[in-house]
């Protein structure tokens, strides 16, 4: 077994967690998953103890999600290739620009696994000395793109009796909010 085929597999839904690490054992044989970790702090400190090549992220985690896992690993020396595993599809593009090393949409089907796992394999087989400014530049961009597409409400409508008052939502209002209540 290559000692570079190391994983650590970081998904906060025990069945999905499940499931994905049965298709990495049944499709990546010479691979050893070192951790499944169920929030982002357990999968940074689990990282640190292990040091696997390879972390198959999911976004949206309790404690960090995979983006602020990804983004914390970029400041180590030799940073483990990052695969993101999410639901979420909005981010998809802005990774690929950015150089992601994949990308995988749950459920994550077999051939796309399969594709997955020849990529980091070809990747851990030469290593990129750009890799960890590519990591940098994918996780800058889903950031950005995470950000830009969080939508807030501006105006709050609430009634008391016969009247009915719109509330702005900003921080600055909070205040004027509690002294003037309804």
């Amino acid at each position: 077994m290559n000692s570079n085929y190391t994983y650590l597999l970081a998904e906060d839904e025990p069945l999905l967690a499940r499931k994905l690490a049965e298709s990495l054992s049944k499709h990546w044989p010479d691979a050893r998953c070192v951790a499944i970790t169920a929030n982002g702090a357990e999968a940074l400190n689990r990282w640190r103890t292990h040091r696997p090549a390879v972390l198959f992220l999911d976004i949206r985690m309790p404690v960090h999600d995979g983006l602020e896992v990804a983004r914390r690993l970029c400041n180590e020396t030799d940073p483990p290739l990052v695969v993101f595993v999410t639901a979420y599809d909005s981010y998809v593009i802005q990774a690929f620009d950015a150089s992601a090393i994949d990308y995988l949409l749950k459920p994550v089907e077999d051939e796309r696994l399969i594709n997955c796992i020849e990529r980091i394999r070809q990747r851990l087989s030469t290593p990129d000395p750009t890799a960890a400014n590519q990591l940098t530049q994918c996780i800058g961009a889903l950031l950005e793109r995470q950000s830009s597409s969080v939508k807030y409400l501006s105006i709050v409508r609430a009634g008391l009796g016969h009247t009915a008052k719109r509330i702005p939502t900003t921080l600055s209002n909070a205040s004027a909010i509690r002294k003037n209540p309804l």
